[in-house]
C-alpha cells in the first residue's frame, strides 16, 4: 500500500481496490492523464503472510506483472499506455492516502519500491530475491538479495518479527530507501 500525491491528485499508488481486496497498481503522467491502472485476479489475505510483486515496463505491454509468490496474478488491464510515470511528487505516504484517508487495515514488513527500475518477474531468479522456494521472506540486504541485484531502493521499509509499525520510522534511512 503506497501512495505518491502532489497534494492535488494521486499520481501512483499501489493499493488494495475498494470493496475487492484486489491489489491495484495505478499511475498517471505529468499532464495528470491515467497511463497505468492494472489490478491482481487474487483478493489479498489478512489472515497470512504473502509476498505480492509488481513490476511494469511502460514501454512493452508484454512486461507487466502482479505475482502472488510464484503465481502470475495479472488480471484486469484497464490502462496501459507506453507513456513515462510521474514520481516528481514530494509527498508519499505508506498504509493510507497521503491525506491520511484509506487506512491499510492489516500488516505490511518489507516494503521496497524501485521508481524506473524493471525487474521481470516471469523469471523465478528474480521472484526468489524476495522468497524463497519454501515461501518464506528473503532478506533483502544479503549478499545476492534484491539490494545487491537491483540497487538501492527508492523506499525500503522492514519489520523484524516482533516489530510494530511505528519501527518503520526507525528503519527507513539506512541508506537504503531515503529519509521519511
Amino acid at each position: 500500500y503506497l501512495h505518491e500525491s502532489d497534494g492535488g491528485f494521486d499520481r501512483f499508488y499501489v493499493q488494495l481496490a475498494s470493496g475487492t481486496a484486489l491489489i491495484r497498481v495505478f499511475g498517471v503522467n505529468p499532464a495528470n492523464v491515467t497511463v497505468l491502472d492494472i489490478s491482481s485476479t487474487t483478493a489479498s489475505s489478512s489472515s497470512a503472510w504473502q509476498c505480492w510483486m509488481v513490476s511494469v515496463d511502460m514501454a512493452d505491454t508484454a512486461k507487466r506483472f502482479i505475482y502472488l509468490g510464484d503465481t502470475s496474478d495479472l488480471g484486469t488491464v484497464t490502462t496501459y499506455n507506453n507513456v513515462a510515470l510521474d514520481f516528481t511528487a514530494t509527498d508519499w505516504a505508506v498504509g493510507a492516502k497521503v491525506t491520511g484517508g484509506n487506512k491499510f487495515d492489516g500488516g505490511l514488513t518489507e516494503m521496497l519500491f524501485w521508481a524506473g527500475v524493471y525487474t521481470d518477474f516471469s523469471v523465478q531468479a528474480n521472484r526468489r530475491l524476495f522468497f524463497s522456494a519454501s515461501g518464506k521472506p528473503v532478506d533483502p540486504n544479503v549478499a545476492g538479495g534484491a539490494i545487491a541485484t537491483l540497487g538501492a531502493p527508492d523506499v525500503y521499509f522492514h519489520l523484524n518479527d516482533g516489530e510494530t509499525a511505528n519501527n518503520f520510522v526507525a528503519n527507513n534511512d539506512g541508506g537504503d530507501g531515503g529519509a521519511f
